[in-house]
């Protein structure tokens, strides 16, 4: 039986230049290609590797559904990282007993709003090491990421780790 990641792999190879999804941005219709997609899931396995991730840790992502959702799961599915939803309209003790009792140690906020919400609750949630937020969020503190400043991590990363998404593919 074949699993996500290595399908994820044989879209990358035999569909590379046809369109995967598409999604709105500013009221224009943007198309990623299977190619595209599978370079974004790899950039962000290497940016979660770089974060120490082990098979099994947990990634929370608190956001409406959007692309980014999408591709951070499958970076997970391929990694061995396990995908941690959670509703962006939870109410916030929800969201820190969700985080706790999932022991997550990564959380990707979609915006400004639920960044505010994980500061608030981020002293009662130790095993969050790190937050990413993927809208723009001015002067985010040091231990936090944006989108883009979390796929340099991934970037980085693969610098000397060449096909490493496709070696994690045929592992799965």
């Amino acid at each position: 039986m074949e699993t996500i990641a290595q399908w994820l792999s044989r879209a990358n190879t035999q569909r590379s230049d046809l369109t995967a999804l598409r999604y709105k941005k500013k009221g224009q219709w943007v198309e990623i290609t299977w190619s595209d997609l599978f370079l974004q899931v790899e950039t962000l396995a290497g940016s979660l590797a770089s974060l120490g991730l082990k098979k099994g840790d947990k990634v929370a992502f608190i956001s409406n559904t959007r692309w980014e959702w999408m591709a951070i799961d499958l970076a997970n599915l391929c990694s061995g990282f396990v995908t941690v939803p959670i509703y962006q309209s939870n109410r916030k003790e929800d969201i820190e007993h969700i985080l706790n009792d999932s022991e997550a140690k990564v959380v990707i906020v979609e915006d400004a709003k639920l960044y505010k919400v994980w500061k608030e609750i981020s002293k009662s949630c130790p095993s969050v090491k790190r937050v990413v937020c993927i809208a723009p969020y001015p002067a985010l503190p040091d231990e936090d990421d944006s989108w883009d400043d979390f796929t340099v991590l991934g970037t980085d990363f693969l610098a000397t780790k060449s096909g490493f998404l496709q070696s994690l593919c045929e592992d799965r």
